[in-house]
């Protein structure tokens, strides 16, 4: 029997602004987009894992594309920018106003203070759930 694995997630820790501009040229009309926004963490009470949260007014942004940059987050989750784990605990609102700070690095991905949760053992989940809802029913101190 080998080692067992460790199921690491990143998460972000702070709230963080972002100003992203693509452009890409590659003969013909080429691909432009520009999205800001905010990521932050979700409570830890929270069922989901992601949520995107469109709040674009006034058609800033085609509807159309909406989902376009929606399918682009979801697919940095499986990669996060700290050590390279998946990306849990996320929320991110879409908004058509003008951020002045940009906290970014890398490819435009801002820096959201990441930070690694702690690894749990596949098999192991069910057991820490049980026993958590165990020390809750104990009371503490």
């Amino acid at each position: 029997m080998g080692a067992p694995k460790v199921s690491y997630r990143e998460t972000p820790s702070q709230l963080c602004e972002f100003n992203f501009k693509h452009k890409k040229q590659s003969g013909g009309s080429g691909q432009y987009g520009h999205v800001v926004g905010k990521m932050e963490p979700l409570p830890e009470d929270s069922p989901d894992s992601f949520i995107f949260e469109d709040k674009v007014v006034g058609g800033r942004i085609p509807r159309q594309f909406i989902p376009a940059i929606e399918k682009g987050f979801r697919s940095m989750l499986n990669k996060g920018t700290l050590a390279s784990y998946p990306v849990n605990a996320l929320k991110i609102t879409l908004l058509d106003r003008f951020v002045p700070r940009r906290r970014q690095f890398g490819n435009g991905v801002p820096d959201h203070g990441d930070g690694l949760l702690p690894g749990v053992l596949p098999a192991d989940q069910a057991r820490l759930a049980r026993a958590g809802d165990a020390s809750r029913d104990r009371g503490s101190g």
